[in-house]
């Protein structure tokens, strides 16, 4: 059996292994831009959002925000480029939708749109602009249209891989006669980079630390394989899909932890960077790890979520506070050693998200750089923010004082509505 000190090395990370991987990721940030995708374990998609805010954007627009298994649809006021007015209704997919084929699922979010415009009192007399922020990976061809390349996140909904989901969910609102457009179709990274541009035209990433992780930020267009010939822009937003960085071997050190929960994950040596980063995993990773040098308390399950991480990880008193939370005494020797693992992986989290941004920002190298951020694990977890500020002025020392790590909180779905505020005025 292993120890506490043999699993904490195998999860520790030195300087010099995180600018490797920064590195590493670096290199696929300029083949995924080139278009030399099979060079990349980024797939580096073209959000075709080449109109940003201006600061200066007034009106109303909804927004369906899609994520998970709980989403919402908002009604966003705009004036003058400050948020006058947020509201937010919110649903839950049941478990028939999520075992559902393509019916299923947009219907239940047309209705959804439905229930939620009649309840902000909508104007049924004008086409409402809607825009819908889709958390899991698509391959645009236009701002508002976007076929899903693959489920994430534990969703496996039939019928809708490589379809267009834009035309799916416009489909299921005429079908029931509400009267909205999907003016845009946008993932909660691009949404998030929009909504904090508003007020901060400096922003140029926009980073999801939550259930899942993913990145994206503002490309010069003549950096871009899809829009350097075009002409028709000076930037666009590009979509990384971090998450399946370290595809290839020798990007990134995996523990035997991580191999354990690959091998046995729903999606077996895809997703690698984001099973070491995001919340969906790191609970799992602490109870592999645990395991395997007998310190994790005896229970009925196999994963401690991310709050019951943190709270070990911060609690004065672990053994008192493990025994509650599971319901069974533990030695104070174990408690200290789950503390030590959850500390580790915690670490390693917050240290590969900032090198994941370093890499991002050492690309894009301008004067002053915002990356706004949502998610719970960035927002909730003890010192997860000051960690990954520590670990970017580690690896990136001349970027670091350039760039500023900001909470941008509701990004997602707001950013979806200011994003169909704007493309809705220019059609």
């Amino acid at each position: 059996m292993a120890t506490v000190d043999d699993v904490v090395a195998q999860l520790s990370r030195d300087t010099a292994t995180l600018v490797a991987i920064k590195n590493a990721l670096r290199e696929d940030l300029r083949h995924g831009a080139d278009g030399r995708a099979e060079k990349s374990s980024l797939r580096m998609l073209n959000s075709f959002v080449d109109r940003l805010p201006s600061g200066s954007e007034s009106g109303v627009s909804y927004a369906l925000d899609l994520g998970g298994t709980n989403f919402r649809v908002l009604r966003v006021e705009l004036d003058g480029g400050r948020v006058a007015s947020a509201r937010a209704e919110r649903f839950e997919l049941p478990a028939s939708v999520l075992s559902g084929d393509q019916d299923d699922l947009f219907g239940f979010l047309a209705d959804a749109i439905k229930t939620a415009l009649e309840r902000f009192g909508a104007d049924t007399d004008v086409r409402a602009p809607l825009g819908f922020t889709f958390s899991f990976p698509c391959a645009q061809t236009a701002v508002n249209a976007g076929a899903l390349l693959r489920w994430t996140k534990g969703f496996a909904v039939r019928g809708v891989e490589g379809e267009d989901v834009v035309q799916l969910l416009q489909g299921a609102l005429s079908a029931r006669g509400v009267r909205a457009d999907v003016a845009c179709l946008a993932n909660d990274t691009v949404s998030t980079l929009v909504a904090h541009r508003v007020t901060d035209t400096s922003c140029v990433v926009g980073l999801i630390l939550g259930t899942g992780s993913n990145a994206a930020y503002v490309e010069r267009a003549d950096r871009f394989h899809a829009t350097r010939a075009a002409g028709a822009c000076d930037r666009i937003v590009i979509n990384t899909e971090w998450g399946g960085f370290g595809k290839f071997d020798g990007q990134l050190p995996r523990s035997d932890v991580d191999e354990e929960l690959d091998r046995d994950s729903l999606y077996p040596g895809e997703q690698r960077f984001e099973k070491q980063i995001s919340g969906m995993y790191l609970g799992e990773l602490v109870f592999r790890a645990a395991a395997r040098c007998g310190c994790a308390p005896p229970c009925a399950r196999d994963a401690f979520t991310s709050k019951e991480m943190a709270a070990i990880e911060s609690s004065s008193d672990p053994q008192a506070l493990v025994s509650e939370l599971f319901g069974s005494a533990v030695t104070a020797e174990s408690a200290r050693g789950l503390q030590r693992i959850c500390v580790a992986v915690s670490t390693r989290a917050a240290q590969l998200a900032a090198v994941g941004v370093a890499a991002i920002v050492e690309e894009i190298d301008e004067e002053k750089m915002t990356v706004a951020v949502d998610g719970s694990i960035f927002k909730h977890y003890p010192a997860f923010e000051s960690r990954m500020k520590a670990a970017l002025k580690e690896v990136a020392p001349q970027a670091a004082p350039r760039t500023a790590l900001v909470l941008r909180e509701d990004g997602s779905g707001i950013g979806a509505a200011v994003t169909a505020l704007v493309y809705s005025r220019a059609s």
